[in-house]
Formats: C-alpha cells, structure tokens, sequence
C-alpha cells in the first residue's frame, strides 16, 4: 500500500491479537508514514470481525481490502477510484489479476461475466452460481457508504468465516453494478498454508453458506428475490450430484483420463 499514488491514500491497519511479533513488525514497516494508523486488538476478533470493525472507522468516499498475499500495481487505487467516478451508479471497481505462488486449481485471472451487469437479478444469479473467477471483485475499490450499509455480513465469528468474501459480493450486488477494469493491477499469491487451500470444503459447509445466502436474500428483498431463493434451494439440492461429479473427475485426472 506504501507505493499507492492516489494522493488521498488513508491505511488502517489493525493486529488481531497475535502471538508472534507481528505488531511489532507492522510498527517497523508503517515508521512515521501519517497515512497509515496501526491499532492493535485485545483479543483475537478473525478477520472477518477485525475488518469490519475497520470499516466502520473509515471517513473517505472509498475504501478496500487490502490482503496479505496480494501484491498491488502502484496504479491499483487510482484507477479503480477512476473507474468508480465514470460510473455513478457502480458499487464496486474491479480488475484483472496475474498469478505469483499458485497452489490452487488454475483460474482465469479475469472475471467478465459480472462486468457492468446492470440487471440486478442476473448479477446476483451469476454469483449464487459461482460463475467463472467469480471471487476477484472482492479485491476491488468500494463506495464506502455502500460498503458500511454491508458490514453486517462481515459480523462473523472465526468458525463460520468459511468463503465470507462470497457473501459479501451478493450484498455488494444489490447495491449496484461491478464495473471492472482490464488491467492486470493485482499480483495473487495462492500458498499452499493459504486459507483456501487448506479449506476442507465440506458439504456441510457449502450447504450452510447456501443458506446465508437465503437470509441475505430475504432480508434485503432485491428485485427478483422469489426466484433467486428458488433457484438458491436447487443449487443446494444439486450439491451432492455435483461434489460426486467432482471427485470422478478427479479419479480420472488422477489416472490420466480426461482431457
């Protein structure tokens, strides 16, 4: 974030109780730098908690997320926060991403299919579907009043933050459109000690997001909501015919089968 050049640039930075010597190290790199505040947590919040808590701090018109393994273009906010100027209406700016470290499935490193889509239903049913590299948004520039309006859904404790960033963009998406920008501004390190990796994936856990995907559902009430809910219940439905198609495929990856 040292590098950004937006000239208005304001960085919170809080510690979640760590047991190492992190705040320490945060003290080393910050300096005296007067755009970035250090806070240090008392307890261990999780990081849904620890962010939320900082967005409810934030004063300017726009804000994001700033990850631990995500390395930013110097150019990534001003050209995000540019892109939300052209579009009034837009929620969130959003733009491509080259991989570092990858020890994931590989990915697109783009997503085209939730760009300047104004419809809010389609925009949301793209998302219940996990279509394409759905995830990278979430590492985009928000309008901050639109992202506090949000901050509930980041009210999570540590046990049930599992894929949050996916609730987060179907509340983002009721608010307005994602306008995404086709520039390679994010460098994405995918460690195999990293969260999604090491994530078990269980169908407990996937039909449980489902199901706050309903109660966001229901409780926000977008247009269409009826039929997102219907079609959310089928997803959930569906999910063990898809995690069996899953692991054969796999098998027969695994034996040099499938093309």
């Amino acid at each position: 974030p040292q590098a950004q050049t937006h000239p208005l640039l304001r960085v919170l930075l809080a510690d979640d109780s760590s047991s190492d010597a992190t705040f320490a190290r945060c003290q080393e790199l910050v300096g005296s730098d007067p755009r970035f505040e250090l806070r240090q947590r008392q307890h261990n919040l999780g990081w849904c908690r620890n962010y939320a808590a900082l967005l409810k701090e934030v004063r300017t018109p726009f804000v994001c997320f700033a990850f631990h393994d995500d390395h930013l273009d110097p150019q990534f906010i001003a050209s995000l926060v540019a892109a939300l100027a052209c579009e009034p209406d837009a929620a969130l700016a959003y733009s491509d991403l080259g991989f570092g470290s990858n020890a994931f499935v590989p990915l697109p490193g783009h997503c085209r299919c939730l760009d300047r889509v104004r419809a809010v239903q389609l925009r949301l049913w793209r998302l219940i579907r996990m279509q394409g590299s759905w995830w990278i948004p979430f590492r985009g520039v928000m309008r901050t009043e639109v992202a506090q309006r949000c901050v509930d859904c980041l009210d999570l404790p540590p046990a049930e933050a599992f894929s949050a960033d996916w609730i987060w963009l179907i509340r983002l998406a009721m608010e307005g459109p994602f306008v995404r920008v086709n520039q390679q501004l994010v460098l994405k390190h995918w460690l195999a000690t990293g969260v999604t990796v090491t994530s078990s994936w269980r169908l407990g856990e996937e039909v449980r997001l489902r199901r706050r995907c309903l109660d966001a559902l229901k409780g926000q009430r977008p247009r269409g909501w009826r039929l997102l809910s219907l079609l959310t219940f089928a997803e959930i439905g569906l999910l063990p015919l898809r995690r069996l198609v899953r692991r054969i495929m796999e098998g027969l990856s695994g034996l040099g089968l499938s093309r």
